[in-house]
């Protein structure tokens, strides 16, 4: 019974990880950004649309100025 009940845990986390991985790339994108530019980077902004778009979308490329314009802000 554990057995069966730990394989049922571990699709359901494999079908969950396919699920989240764009929004996971999002996010990690949103992270490398903020590194990179800095103050200049609004980090929680980009957080933010990441989730509410759950990943899809236009992901933010750190080296694409087209894809940064609506995350970058004065200081």
């Amino acid at each position: 019974m554990a057995c069966l009940l730990s394989a049922a845990c571990v699709l359901a986390s494999v079908a969950c990880i396919s699920e989240e991985s764009s929004l996971g790339v999002c996010i990690r994108n949103c992270g490398q950004c903020k590194r990179m530019y800095g103050d200049f980077f609004l980090g929680q902004h980009c957080a933010e649309e990441c989730l509410q778009t759950e990943g899809r979308g236009d992901l933010p490329d750190c080296n694409n100025p087209k894809s940064l314009y609506r995350f970058l802000g004065k200081t």
